[in-house]
Order: C-alpha cells, then structure tokens, then sequence
C-alpha cells in the first residue's frame, strides 16, 4: 500500500513539470495558406436545403477545427448510419483532405491552386481501402463560397476509369 501512494505521489509531483515542458515546445512557423483560411471560415453547424429548395431544421454538417487549428474536421450527416468525416489541413504548401467515406474507402485529395477567391477545387490523389483505383469512390470536390452563410459542395463519384455521378449539396449555417 506504501509502495502504490509513494508512486501516486511522485506521478502528481511531475505533473507541473510535464506541463512546464509542453508550454515550451513550440508550434513550427508555417504561413497559413489562403485556401485553408477560407475553409475555417466554414467552423459551425450546418443545414441542408431539400429537394423541394427548403432549409433542413437538423445539423447535417459541422465544421470544427482540431489540433490547435491545424486541422478542420468535417462531420457530414450526423447521427446517422451515413455519417462522415473529413479532415482538411496544410501539408506544407498544398491544401489536402482525407474523406473518410461511408462506402468505407478513404479518398486522399489535393485543392488546386487557388484562381478564385470564392471556390477551390480537390482532386483524387489516391485512395486507400479498394482494389483498384477503379473501384467507386469520391473523386473530386467543388467547394463554392457563396457568401458567409452559405456554400455548395458539389462531390464526384468516380467507377470504372471515369466520373460517373456528381453529388450537389447547398448549405446555409445553421440559425441564418
């Protein structure tokens, strides 16, 4: 009994130090690009507009960043079996995403390079979880910034060597 206090001791004794040390490693200096600004800016809840041109009531779609805001965790139809997750973040002076998709593969994206402050464009830069490249999966995604409260994801579905449906979606954030 001794022996499991004096280890809880020393444990809560090096806590301040543990702490001490992280507040001392530093964040490497990367400058924000453009194209990841952009989307935090969509950092919020979300609603659909429906077939019939109305806005949902629900959340269908969150925005929030993670890893003191070196990444924006997408979450698309939530609390549903569909459910999604895609995560947007700088890898050196490319934008890319990972869509974690319900047909269980993985889509690796890249955005161009930005010639329009109102839309930016991903391309498929691989995908995981398939047999071949083939196989259906999300190719691409148009992101068009309409204004601050609303944007359009436009996502291609791509099978047998060629895309075979685009997916529209309008958003407008929750609340507006």
């Amino acid at each position: 009994m001794r022996a499991l206090v004096a280890g809880l001791c020393i444990c809560l004794l090096s806590l301040p130090f543990l702490f001490a040390q992280e507040k001392e490693m530093e964040k490497p200096a990367v400058k924000e690009d453009a194209r990841f600004t952009l989307l935090k800016g969509l950092v919020g809840d979300w609603v659909q507009k429906d077939e019939e041109g109305n806005w949902g009531k629900d959340t269908f779609i969150r925005y929030k960043l993670t890893a003191a805001g070196s990444a924006l965790a997408e979450t698309t139809a939530i609390g549903t079996p569909m459910e999604m997750l895609t995560v947007y973040h700088q890898n050196g002076d490319a934008v890319v995403m990972t869509h974690y998709c319900s047909m269980g593969n993985q889509p690796k994206m890249k955005a161009d390079e930005q010639t329009d402050d109102k839309k930016l464009f991903f391309a498929c830069d691989g995908v995981s979880n398939v047999k071949s490249h083939d196989d259906p999966h999300m190719h691409g995604l148009t992101v068009t910034f309409e204004d601050d409260d609303h944007f359009v994801a436009a996502w291609d579905l791509f099978g047998g060597g060629k895309v075979t449906q685009t997916h529209t979606f309008s958003f407008q954030r929750k609340g507006k």
